[in-house]
């Protein structure tokens, strides 16, 4: 990756996308996009600061968008 964030994070990992979240540093690599797959959408949303859902794709797809800025 070469220090640079990637623009686009897919997260579909059954169940534990709450523990992937909780270990990404998104103080330090905050990619603009983000597809996550989730029965909980509520509480993802709250993890998200700084991103706003933009789309429902599927059933548990959801799609996210980093604000301008990155603030929540």
């Amino acid at each position: 990756m070469n220090g640079k964030a990637p623009d686009f994070l897919i997260v579909d990992v059954e169940g534990f996308e709450f523990d992937v979240l909780a270990g990404l540093d998104l103080t330090r690599h905050r990619p603009t996009w983000m597809l996550i797959e989730t029965l909980e959408e509520d509480r993802v949303s709250d993890i998200l600061g700084g991103y706003t859902r933009i789309a429902k794709l599927s059933y548990h797809d959801y799609l996210y968008k980093l604000n301008e800025g990155g603030e929540a």
